[in-house]
């Protein structure tokens, strides 16, 4: 067994001495007026307590975009520049945004200025420049090593592992057709899944190069252009962004083109999506903000268990439109017992599955082997691995700043309400909010 529950009781409640020692370890103040299997969300988040995550967390929701932007800002980029100095001293700025965490968050350039007559702020969004902006991040993400080789690896190694357990999990479905299970099972050997830059995109000399000729294009232009009387900021802004559509098509090759468009759709945290990969269609990408290799010890273990939870809701999504189809899912909807909970166990059943499918993975590693070199560092911090699994998980739904937000508290419940796992890591009782009673939950494998 790898749950001490008299540790865990203590932890819960019971022993505010031990809750200290978890605070001062992780440097984050769970809240003290909510019990886990009420409100989990506001357990983790504890907008009573400091209102932040602890630099541990914070480097998994944002070290990426922290050290993408300190590269970008030390590179000081002379087309950049060139666009800055347009709106130098004026009531507009300009802006190129790296953002910090979100499920939706994307990177953009971007110009806001205010309108005269009726002094409304407005943005002005340039496209154009956001494919220069994407050789800028490949470069950096090489040379800052963002995305290592041997944390690719361990990451590919983990994909296999998920895929495999998957695969057992539609063998014992006892309701499923075995013409069903065959051609599920076809259809994930055949997923492949690529990690970090689109490999035309890792040759770092090959990146340098076609940002020193984009940047001699656009300099050429730009000095050879006379610009007329009347030109305005809003003028030079169009002829400045034109001068870079040019030089970006004329100086880029096409096939890293093609893969920055790839790179700038799909750099964004948390999600894995499926996409055709040149000629692919069977490949999964794991974009680079997803491949990020956390600084600290800990941080890789959590982040390992982040993506371990994100690939198997990937495969199981993947999943739901196959058997959607067959009638042995209409079947077995006829004759679950779990309801009312089926509608939301249906329109949820890629993260339900994969939730319960990650965390029976990290159990079973946690009894028999270590976590990467850090077990030991892992283990001071009093949580069980289990516990720290679903403490990472829903520190996704925390806000790092004032903005309030529903969706954490919405969905959460729905998910973890389901897990066995949670239910047994955290003590969960009847009369719990968050308890269910295992022949309660809803499974369609």
């Amino acid at each position: 067994m790898i749950f001490n529950f008299a540790l865990i009781l203590c932890f819960l409640a019971i022993c505010p001495s031990l809750a200290n020692v978890v605070t001062r370890k992780v440097d984050h103040i769970f809240s003290s007026n909510v019990h886990p299997c009420d409100d989990f969300h506001d357990f983790v988040c504890n907008k009573e307590g400091r209102g932040e995550l602890s630099p541990l967390l914070k480097e998994l929701k944002n070290g990426f975009y922290s050290r993408l932007r300190n590269a970008f800002i030390h590179d000081d980029d002379t087309i950049v520049r060139e666009f800055m100095k347009i709106y130098a001293g004026s009531n507009a700025s300009f802006d190129v945004e790296i953002p910090d965490y979100g499920w939706n968050a994307r990177r953009k350039l971007r110009v806001t200025y205010t309108d005269q007559t009726t002094n409304v702020k407005k943005e002005h969004d340039l496209v154009n420049i956001e494919y220069y902006l994407n050789l800028l991040y490949a470069k950096y993400i090489i040379e800052k090593d963002l995305n290592p080789q041997t944390w690719k690896d361990e990451m590919q190694a983990l994909f296999e592992e998920v895929k495999s357990e998957v695969i057992d999990t539609i063998r014992a479905a006892s309701w499923m057709p075995t013409k069903n299970k065959t051609e599920i099972e076809s259809f994930l050997n055949e997923k492949r899944l690529h990690l970090g830059l689109p490999a035309q995109l890792e040759d770092v000399t090959l990146i340098n190069n076609a940002i020193y000729k984009v940047r001699k294009r656009f300099i050429q232009m730009k000095q050879e252009w006379i610009p007329g009387t009347n030109c305005d900021k809003n003028c030079l802004l169009e002829y400045y962004s034109s001068f870079l559509k040019t030089a970006y098509e004329e100086s880029v090759p096409h096939q890293v083109a093609y893969h920055l468009r790839v790179l700038n759709r799909y750099i964004i945290q948390n999600t894995f999506t499926t996409c055709e990969y040149g000629n692919y269609s069977n490949y999964l990408y794991m974009s680079p903000v997803l491949t990020y290799q956390p600084r600290s010890p800990i941080a890789k273990i959590l982040k390992y268990f982040e993506s371990t939870v994100s690939m198997s809701s990937l495969l199981f999504d993947d999943l739901q439109l196959n058997w959607d189809k067959s009638e042995g899912f209409s079947c077995y909807q006829n004759l679950s017992s779990c309801e009312p909970q089926w509608y939301e166990y249906q329109r949820n059943v890629d993260i339900i599955e994969g939730l319960r499918l990650a965390s029976k993975i990290i159990a079973k590693k946690s009894a028999a082997v270590k976590f990467l070199e850090s077990r030991d560092e892992f283990k001071s911090f009093n949580f069980s691995d289990l516990q720290w699994f679903f403490v990472q998980f829903e520190s996704i739904w925390c806000q790092l700043d004032d903005q309030p937000t529903t969706e954490g508290k919405e969905n959460s419940p729905l998910y973890i309400r389901q897990s066995p796992e949670f239910q047994m890591a955290f003590g969960c009782k009847s009369g719990h909010e968050l308890y269910t009673r295992q022949e309660d939950m809803c499974y369609a494998l």
